[in-house]
């Protein structure tokens, strides 16, 4: 695909005309990646023979189709008020659809891969991962339509892209490429220096490079801005016990343990600010974890067998995605124990 620089203007906003919004019956089969969207509602994927279909889903099971299978939907993303969903096709086109006006509207005028869509808190920002080899940054201002390239420094391959609660910085991974002996017949791989590391972007500063604040040669996985710009993630290692919870400044000052009696399998920092993390040792079965600044954790719940992702807006709101013999289904935690709402 060719690149074609142009920045958006109101006028690129191409109108699709209107969706059709329609209550269909409990949802089956496999459904998963939950996310919040609006107060009491989800956004989820069912996987389909013709492809994956996003629905907007309540806590009484009810759905509505959003995204139908027929449009190839490769990333989506929601606001947090549930107004605006934005998908990808495989074209690389961008939409953008009002759930409350049933709008649809184009809002990219290149063709471009892109990737992990994230709206800013507010919802006013869409940021996302674009180009055939992942290497730049992009923010779209969706009042205006402009579209902006806040990175562009040819390292391939980016990952993990968060923005900070506050919109101030980027945070995202980079994995280098092994190196082929194509000297033998073996074709032998070197993947030494592959290890993920993290850079954090200025988003304050025009013109800002970004800054390497890891270069340990764990695999790192999950990293998350807390709310005060404090950088969470989980540290790997083939030749080491254990998956604990690292902590550092977005500098990538002060790195410590700040959970190491856990085997942590996912992070979660919640809208008011509260961290939760998914995970287990020698005398629980997996379970969901408050931990508080000082490292010390208190245990919510313990999750079912076969949970595979949770996701909380605020500890009154957690879902989870789990695998059952049939595929994967979502449940609601409700007075204290989890409800099915797909099956």
């Amino acid at each position: 695909m060719k690149y074609r620089a142009m920045a958006l203007t109101m006028a690129t906003f191409m109108a699709l005309g209107s969706v059709s919004f329609a209550a269909t019956p409990a949802l089956t089969g496999v459904v998963n990646q939950p996310n919040w969207f609006g107060s009491d509602q989800l956004l989820v994927k069912s996987v389909t023979d013709t492809g994956f279909a996003y629905y907007q889903l309540n806590l009484n099971g009810d759905s509505t189709l959003l995204v139908q299978p027929s449009v190839n939907a490769t990333e989506v993303a929601e606001t947090q008020n549930g107004s605006q969903v934005a998908y990808v096709n495989d074209n690389g086109d961008l939409y953008l659809l009002n759930t409350q006006s049933k709008s649809l509207k184009k809002i990219s005028v290149d063709n471009e891969p892109k990737m992990e869509l994230q709206f800013s808190q507010d919802g006013s920002k869409l940021y996302f991962l674009m180009g055939e080899k992942i290497d730049k940054i992009v923010m779209i201002t969706l009042a205006d339509g402009q579209q902006k390239t806040l990175l562009s420094d040819k390292v391939a391959y980016k990952s993990d892209l968060q923005i900070s609660v506050d919109g101030s910085k980027a945070l995202y991974a980079v994995t280098k490429a092994g190196t082929v002996n194509d000297k033998d017949e073996s074709y032998s791989v070197d993947s030494s220096g592959t290890e993920p590391q993290y850079s954090v972007l200025d988003l304050n500063t025009t013109g800002a490079k970004p800054v390497q604040v890891t270069s340990s040669t764990d695999n790192k996985v999950y990293g998350r801005f807390t709310k005060d710009n404090k950088i969470v993630f989980v540290s790997a290692s083939a030749d080491k016990d254990g998956m604990p919870l690292m902590q550092m400044n977005s500098d990538g000052s002060q790195l410590k343990a700040l959970i190491g009696h856990l085997d942590v399998s996912q992070v979660l920092v919640l809208n008011d600010g509260n961290l939760l993390v998914v995970g287990e040792n020698g005398s629980f079965k997996k379970a969901l974890f408050k931990v508080e600044a000082n490292g010390s954790t208190q245990k919510l719940i313990t999750l079912p067998e076969g949970t595979t992702e949770v996701q909380a807006k605020d500890l009154g709101h957690v879902v989870i995605t789990v695998e059952t013999e049939q595929g994967e289904k979502v449940s609601a935690l409700v007075g204290g124990k989890f409800v099915d709402l797909t099956k």
